[in-house]
């Protein structure tokens, strides 16, 4: 050491070298250590890397494609397919569209239409970048010539502007007092851009556009500050977002004043606010195209011709998904939803400050979308026949399209009208729609239905219409016809009673006695045919069928979330039909109606402590007696043997009640199951068993519902398709795209990561189902409709196409996730009656389980009143497990939050925490807790086993790519410092060598 610190290199490398082996150690520790650290960059980098010996995919599966890159070819063309059906067309006036396909000429405006919304932010976000195409090259695709001029002018910040700002990031709490459109102000427009239309004059095409995405909802306001000034471009501060801007509205004037011909486009994931654009005369069409994914805004320009790529006659035959409100600030959702009108406005107050819990009140109970507006329509003609209420809010009703052509339908009810119908009955319809017209095109058919309401008595609160099933025909020429038959069980019609609102003793689903109408219409307002059948008798359903067949016992799960935080529905009434005017919200709450008290505050903070300590004595979870034994055993039983019964034959998919998955479950440690059940992130673990016997290979899950995405890395997820929207592929109305979707997910699926581990991609977090409860949520691009039926019919089609490739779906967000703001800030707390939750929120997820065949769901961050959802027994044992007969996987939405615990998950019907911080467990490893970890583990492994997981065979696993480069780069550092301390020595040594030898010459 002496020699070290005699010599200032030697001390420079030393101190230097020191230093970095200490951060090293310091590092290493960590990653070793911290699970967080080590397998957040497993999610960036890659995990560990399977050691594949037997890829059984090919035998297994039906494989369309042979590789990665000719999937996702033929899923682009597929986007483009779904967008041609999914564009709706909301106004056509004075035959400006198709355009011609000789020479048209037209000027594109908008600052957006150089840079148009292809997807949402977020976790179900994706560039798309290998198959980007652009809203000019759609044009150009069909034959459409631009105007150079003014797509340059767009291109130029200089000339133009910068455009709209980046979407906000996805963190909790995110909260917008306005956005900026980022269009370009009129005074931009110059004299040479001007001049540039004369040879661009066949029409204008207008472009708007608004983002959508996780994490934020969109403003409700178009303020620089909560309480300030107007953000650039807004047409004040209290506009809104989903309404034109000043820069575009000023826009719309200018191209008024220099076209005939306008067309609009709307490039939004949710509804706008345009009243004024169908009311004047010179828009002659709007189209609204939602976010088209990588590839779908190709179909705009063939769209926009009528002609399609190979040359054939099409017709735009989207529908829309939601309803069109005149005016926004007039929703039932207004004043209950976002932040309630301020910064923290949907925030409770303690002692006169506000807290860190949020709320939400769904104190428009069912009447949500067209429930609304076609009832609240209904009853102000009904009180007086004069009244134009409907005209003044409505723009377009849901189910809305047009088309090129004409269809006429020939509509023939099985049953006569007038008879007498049984809750067992089965209503059938037969419609055979022609076309008429001069344009090849497919027509959408909706049946809805209308059950008799109490005026007079006590009521159950009902809609005037709802949809009862829906069609869609083929591409029909020119004089073709065809048939479509649909359906509507009788028992479909009923209602849920949470409260024996009618007061006959009964709390549940109800089919009351009187007249029910059958309404075959092209949507939600318009009737073509109708039949009127009566029920003679009351109906009380106590029991339901669940997925496997089996009658089970309805009864109200959810009093408590009913009744409002305070009870009794205090400061959070619900509407009633009989009284629009009266009970609609027109204020938000005051601060003596969100005040909490010491008890509720209490209950509050005790929910987000880091352990959950809830004794089990007297829980319905609770186990009693002796319990299971945590030495595993080896019964010499894998989990590959499931597909063979003791006779070793065959059976394909595994039951879930097969006998011996208690023998396969004695085979697994109590840690291994922790470890499976506490860590789920983008995957789930392997389980080994004693000596290796159980054999469940590493998965590879993944977001999100526009195809298998990853917004934390592209090192396993990559080359996948960015697919349309779903509010997108709701438009189109046609389940067997959907379909169609979930069996080229899947063939993704079992491509996986090529270039990697060869893994297959097993599960997927997808379809979303969440309901457009308003136009402001930030997700209503992933999501489907305002409609829980059209909802649950598509997501059903997605799961059933994904299973066909063995991919299993995780249902999300369950449930009653309808907004951002605030969602995972403690959890918000929602509050909706238990009639709402069951005919709206909860619908898609039903039919999904029930048809769609679901064995996965992922839980949502919010409350259900005051309960975490991934943590209501009510809602993942009650009603999901034992009445809709749900066998599989629940997982967690991503969790690092205070209020979500793995112990109370289990205890509640769930499996599976999605966080890569290995959640340890607090509770005693007593009889609950092991019989709970071996029902979860079960549950994992059934979602497993039947999947495209089980086609490969691995044989250990390799590191981790980042622990690889880590060592690497150790290594490199580390002999780096070694040559550095060699040549600090030597030179050292040569120096006072020379300087020795100077010395002795210079003495001779």
């Amino acid at each position: 050491m002496g020699f070290i610190w005699r010599h200032k290199k030697t001390k420079v490398w030393f101190i230097v070298t020191a230093i970095v082996l200490s951060l090293e150690i310091i590092i290493d520790a960590v990653l070793l250590t911290v699970p967080i650290a080590g397998n957040s960059l497993s999610l960036v980098f890659g995990g560990e890397r399977a050691n594949v010996v037997e890829d059984n995919r090919d035998e297994r599966y039906d494989r369309q494609y042979a590789d990665k890159e000719e999937v996702l070819n033929a899923a682009n063309e597929f986007v483009v397919e779904v967008e041609k059906e999914g564009i709706v067309l909301l106004k056509n006036e004075n035959g400006v569209l198709p355009l011609s396909t000789e020479d048209v000429r037209v000027s594109v405006f908008g600052k957006n239409s150089v840079n148009i919304v292809n997807s949402g932010s977020g976790s179900a976000s994706s560039n798309g970048s290998d198959a980007q195409k652009t809203f000019y090259k759609s044009l150009e695709e069909a034959g459409i010539s631009y105007n150079e001029t003014l797509k340059e002018f767009y291109e130029s910040s200089a000339k133009s502007g910068s455009g709209r700002p980046a979407n906000p990031a996805m963190t909790s709490g995110q909260r917008l007092p306005g956005f900026e459109t980022g269009e370009t102000p009129i005074e931009s427009y110059t004299a040479d851009i001007v001049d540039s239309y004369v040879d661009y004059q066949d029409a204008a095409i207008v472009v708007f556009s608004r983002i959508g995405g996780e994490g934020f909802d969109l403003p409700r306001t178009m303020q620089s500050s909560f309480g300030g000034a107007a953000i650039t471009g807004a047409a004040s501060p209290d506009s809104h977002y989903l309404e034109l801007d000043a820069n575009e509205k000023a826009l719309l004037e200018h191209v008024k004043e220099n076209f005939s011909n306008i067309i609009v486009v709307l490039n939004v994931g949710t509804t706008m606010e345009i009243p004024e654009l169908e009311a004047d005369d010179e828009i002659d069409s709007i189209l609204w195209i939602g976010f088209p994914g990588a590839s779908g805004i190709m179909a705009l320009g063939q769209i926009l011709t009528g002609t399609d790529a190979q040359g054939s006659q099409i017709s735009p035959s989207g529908h829309t998904v939601d309803t069109w409100a005149a005016d926004f600030t007039k929703d039932p959702t207004w004043y209950n939803t976002g932040t309630y009108g301020s910064e923290f406005g949907n925030r409770y107050l303690y002692n006169g400050e506000k807290t860190d819990y949020a709320f939400v009140n769904y104190e428009e109970g069912i009447y949500v979308g067209y429930r609304y507006y076609e009832t609240r329509g209904y009853e102000e003609t009904k009180a007086d026949p004069q009244s134009k209420w409907y005209e003044d809010n409505v723009v377009y009703p849901f189910g809305y399209g047009l088309s090129y052509t004409t269809f006429d339908w020939d509509v023939s009810f099985a049953m006569p009208e007038g008879s007498t119908i049984t809750e067992d009955d089965t209503l059938e319809v037969s419609v055979t729609v022609r076309n008429t017209g001069d344009y090849a095109g497919k027509d959408v058919v909706e049946l809805y239905y209308s059950a008799p309401f109490d005026y007079e008595g006590p009521a159950i609160e009902k809609a005037h219409v709802v949809l009862g099933d829906f069609a869609k025909t083929g591409l029909l020429a020119p004089g073709e016809e065809e048939t479509l038959t649909l359906t509507l069980d009788v028992k479909d019609m009923k209602s849920y009673d949470y409260a024996d609102a009618n007061e006959n003793g009964f709390k549940g689903y109800e089919l009351e006695a009187g007249d029910y109408l059958l309404v075959v219409g092209s949507d939600a307002h318009t009737a073509k045919a109708t039949a009127e059948y009566k029920l003679n008798e009351d109906v009380q359903i106590a029991s339901e069928m669940n997925a496997q067949g089996e009658a089970v016992e309805v009864v109200n799960a959810f009093d408590d979330v009913s009744a409002g935080i305070f009870g009794n529905n205090t400061y959070a009434s619900y509407i009633s039909r009989k009284d629009f005017a009266g009970t609609v919200p027109t204020t938000y709450l005051d601060d003596s109606e969100r005040s909490l008290t010491d008890e509720l505050k209490a209950e509050l903070d005790e929910s987000i402590k880091r352990k959950y300590t809830e004794p089990d004595a007297g829980k319905p979870w609770e186990v009693t007696g002796t319990a299971p034994s945590l030495t595993p055993v080896n019964n010499d039983l894998s989990l590959s043997d499931m597909f063979y019964d003791d006779s070793g034959n065959y059976v394909g998919e595994v039951s879930y009640d097969d006998p011996r998955w208690e023998t396969l479950l004695d085979e697994i440690s109590l840690d291994e199951m922790k470890n499976l059940v506490g860590f789920g992130a983008f995957r789930t673990n392997e389980v080994k068993g004693i000596d290796g016997v159980v054999g469940k290979p590493l998965t590879t899950d993944a977001d999100g519902p526009s195809g298998f995405t990853s917004f934390l890395s592209e090192s396993v997820i990559y080359g996948t398709c960015a697919y349309q929207a779903e509010c997108v592929m709701g438009s189109t109305w046609n389940v067997e795209l959907a379909e169609k979707m979930g069996e080229l997910v899947g063939e993704e699926g079992l491509a996986g990561n090529e270039k990697g581990d060869r893994l297959p991609y097993s599960g997927w977090y997808a379809p979303a189902v969440n309901i457009h409860r308003s136009p402001f949520a930030g997700r209503n691009w992933e999501y489907y409709s305002e409609d829980g039926l059209l909802s649950g019919k598509f997501a059903a089609s997605v799961i059933k196409g994904a299973d066909k490739k063995g991919v299993y779906c995780y249902m999300k967000h369950f449930a009653v996730n309808d907004q951002e703001t605030d969602r995972e800030y403690n959890g918000i707390l929602v509050w909706s009656n238990e009639q709402a939750m069951r005919e709206l929120y909860l619908r898609p997820f039903e039919i999904a389980v029930k048809e769609g065949g679901a064995t996965g769901m992922m839980t949502s961050f919010n409350r259900l009143g005051m309960k975490w959802a991934g943590g209501s027994y009510a809602l993942l044992t009650q009603v999901l497990r034992d009445e809709w007969g749900f066998h599989g996987c629940v997982i967690t939405d991503y969790s690092l939050n205070t209020y979500t615990h793995v112990d109370e998950m289990i205890r509640a019907g769930g499996d599976l925490f999605l966080t890569q911080d290995a959640k340890t467990f607090s509770m005693p490893d007593d009889a609950t807790q092991i019989s709970l970890l071996r029902q979860a583990t079960k549950n994992i492994l059934y979602s497993v086993v039947n999947s495209n997981a089980m086609s490969i065979r691995t044989d250990g696993y390799l590191m981790p790519v980042w622990k690889v480069i880590l060592i690497s780069v150790e290594v490199i550092i580390s002999i780096a410092l070694a040559l550095w301390g060699i040549l600090a020595v030597y030179s050292i040594k040569k120096t006072e060598k020379q300087e020795k030898e100077t010395l002795t010459t210079s003495e001779n």
